[in-house]
C-alpha cells in the first residue's frame, strides 16, 4: 500500500490507492494528531502543576521572610517609642522640678501674664 504522486502542475494524483485507502489514513492521521494533542496536554499540566508547587512553596517561604521583618520592625519601633517616651518624661520631670524650686510670688506673675494674654 504504497503512495505514489504525480506532479503535473494542474492537479496531484494518487495511484493505488482507492477512496477507502485515503479516507482511513486520513482517519487515522487523525487519531494520531489527537493522540499527541492528548499527550502533549498531559505534559503541559504536569509541568503547569509543578511550577504552581514551586511557586507557592516561593510565595510560602517570602510570606515568612515578610512575617520576620515585620516582626523585628514592631519590636524596633516599640523600642524607639518607649526611649522618645523615658526622654519626655525625664524632660517633664526636670521641668517640673525647676517649676517647683521657683518662688511662688514669680510664678504667680507669670501665670498672671499668660492669663492676661488668654483675655
Amino acid at each position: 500500500m504504497a503512495l505514489y504522486v504525480r506532479f503535473d502542475y494542474k492537479s496531484i494524483l494518487w495511484y493505488e490507492y482507492d477512496m477507502q485507502d485515503i479516507l482511513s489514513i486520513i482517519v487515522n492521521t487523525e487519531k494520531e494528531i489527537q493522540e499527541t494533542l492528548r499527550k502533549e496536554k498531559i505534559r503541559i499540566d504536569e509541568w503547569v502543576n509543578e511550577e504552581k508547587k514551586k511557586i507557592d512553596k516561593e510565595i510560602g517561604q517570602k510570606k515568612l521572610l515578610l512575617e520576620e521583618e515585620a516582626r523585628l520592625l514592631k519590636e524596633e519601633i516599640k523600642k524607639r517609642a518607649e526611649e522618645q517616651a523615658s526622654f519626655m518624661l525625664k524632660e517633664a520631670r526636670d521641668f517640673a522640678c525647676r517649676i517647683e524650686s521657683l518662688d511662688q510670688e514669680y510664678l504667680k506673675e507669670i501665670v498672671e501674664k499668660y492669663l492676661q494674654r488668654i483675655k
